[in-house]
Parts: C-alpha cells; sequence; structure tokens
C-alpha cells in the first residue's frame, strides 16, 4: 500500500499535455490570416477546458512526453501490485496464508481437493500482459522520423486495451486478497523455530558490553545451523543471560505496529481517502 501510493500519487496529479498550434507548431496558418487574434492564449484555454495541459512547443506532432511518464508510472504501480502477488502465492504455498473455500469453485480438473490461487495467477498474467505493452509503447511513442512519424496512432488506439489488463489484474487482486486469511498457528511455529532471526539483536548486544569480535562468534554458532536460543546465549554472563532469557523471536517487531498505523494513516491522507 505504501509503495503503491506513491505512483497512485504521481499518476492522480499528472496530466497529459496536447496541442493547438497548426500544423508544424508555429501558429503558421492563424497568424497568417489572423495576425491580431492571441492565439496561444486562445490554445491555452482551450486545451485547459478540457483539463488537459497545454504544450506550446511541438513540431507537427505533441512529443507524447506526459504520455510516456504516465505509462511508465503506471507499469511501475502495476509491478507493486505483481510483486503482492507473487508473494501472496507464495505465502498460500507456504501455509502461511488460508484460502476460503467457495463452494461453486473448481480448484481442478483431477484433484477435487485442490483450491487454487487462481486469482492471484490471473492477476499476475494481467500485470505482465498490461506491463508488456506499457513497456513498448513508452519506448515506441517519443520516437518520430523527422517529428512527421504517424506510426504512434495505431499503437495510441490499444491503449484501452493496456489500461484494461491493469485493470483486471487489480480486480483479481483484490478478489484474491479477499478470500485469504492468515495462518497464525503455522506463521507461529516457523517463527519460533528459527532463534537466529534474533542474531542481528543479539551480536550488536554483545558489542554494547564490550565483547570482541561479537559478530564473529555469533556469525560461527548461527550460520548455516540449526540452533536453540539456549545455546546461542550459553556462553553469556549470568547477568547477560537474565536479559537475553526474555528476548522472543516473535516479540521482535520493533516499531512495526506504529509505523503501520502512521503509514495508513499517511496514505490516506495522501489519496485523500
Amino acid at each position: 500500500a505504501s509503495r503503491g501510493s506513491y505512483f497512485l500519487k504521481k499518476i492522480m496529479a499528472l496530466k497529459i499535455e496536447a496541442k493547438l498550434n497548426g500544423a508544424v507548431g508555429n501558429y503558421n496558418s492563424f497568424y497568417q490570416i489572423y495576425p491580431d487574434k492571441n492565439w496561444l492564449k486562445f490554445s491555452q484555454d482551450f486545451i485547459k477546458s478540457f483539463s488537459l495541459n497545454p504544450n506550446l512547443i511541438t513540431t507537427q506532432i505533441e512529443p507524447n512526453s506526459s504520455l510516456v511518464y504516465y505509462l511508465d508510472l503506471l507499469r511501475q504501480l502495476n509491478n507493486v501490485w505483481l510483486d503482492l502477488a507473487k508473494d501472496s502465492w507464495l505465502y498460500i504455498s507456504f501455509n502461511y496464508f488460508f484460502q476460503k473455500r467457495v463452494r461453486k469453485e473448481i480448484g481442478s480438473s483431477t484433484m477435487p481437493h485442490k483450491i487454487n490461487p487462481i486469482n492471484f495467477e490471473n492477476a499476475e498474467g494481467n500485470f505482465e500482459l498490461s506491463n508488456s505493452l506499457l513497456s513498448f509503447m513508452a519506448n515506441k511513442l517519443p520516437l518520430s522520423r523527422l517529428q512527421r512519424d504517424l506510426s504512434d496512432s495505431t499503437i495510441k488506439r490499444n491503449l484501452g486495451i493496456v489500461f484494461s489488463y491493469s485493470l483486471l489484474g487489480v480486480k483479481s487482486l483484490i478478489k484474491g486478497l479477499n478470500k485469504i486469511k492468515p495462518n497464525q498457528e503455522q506463521i507461529k511455529k516457523d517463527l519460533n523455530s528459527h532463534p537466529e532471526v534474533l542474531s542481528e539483536a543479539l551480536q550488536l548486544f554483545f558489542k554494547t558490553k564490550g565483547r570482541k569480535k561479537a559478530y564473529e562468534k555469533v556469525k560461527l554458532q548461527t550460520r548455516g545451523k540449526k540452533i536453540s536460543w539456549k545455546d546461542l546465549i550459553k556462553s553469556s554472563s549470568p547477568k547477560d543471560k537474565k536479559v537475553l532469557s526474555s528476548w522472543q523471536v516473535s516479540k521482535y517487531t520493533g516499531l512495526a505496529s506504529f509505523l503501520t498505523i502512521k503509514e495508513i494513516k499517511n496514505i490516506k491522507n495522501k489519496l485523500k481517502i
């Protein structure tokens, strides 16, 4: 949500540019016939009436800079949601997420027991289709042979398809997210079986106590090994051991809760929701 809001805010603030300045961009024929007319003001006012930004410096074509920027922003926004779809799929495969059972759905044509993460897979496919076209368009549209190439016109006719794939991806992703819930028991089990997560704080704790080569010693104990927290701290002094014995992986969350609540408020403020 935080990453997505970054791109959403930019997309919402962006206005596409347009031209109304004659065939080659200099108001030649306009000025020739009506030299007393303020063509710059007329052009700007007319374009702004459509909630577009006037581009006064063009050739025969509007150079598409703002449109290309918009397409790149949308591609990066798609990537945020694509990343979420892929991670959700993996969390389901790790059994960290439960999927709600929908009676009318069929998970597999041959395996009746399956509940497939089909919504996340559909989201992934649609975002990737959208991104492939967005990349192509963003590379194609800024280029024009001698500033008069009209091959961009047939490309622009496919903008609706690009946006449609992105929209389908978002809808599939939301549908998938509404059908999952965390498997707290499995998450807690896996978390507690990896006390080495605390090694980051452990080596820093030892450094604050003046222990030499604290990082190296913790690394030697933990890297590529399965070890209990009790064994990890057994060489500590009785005073330090008393402090370290109270450490728990499940409580090693730092300011996560505070940051999450703060960012939710920030997102709502940025997007005015």
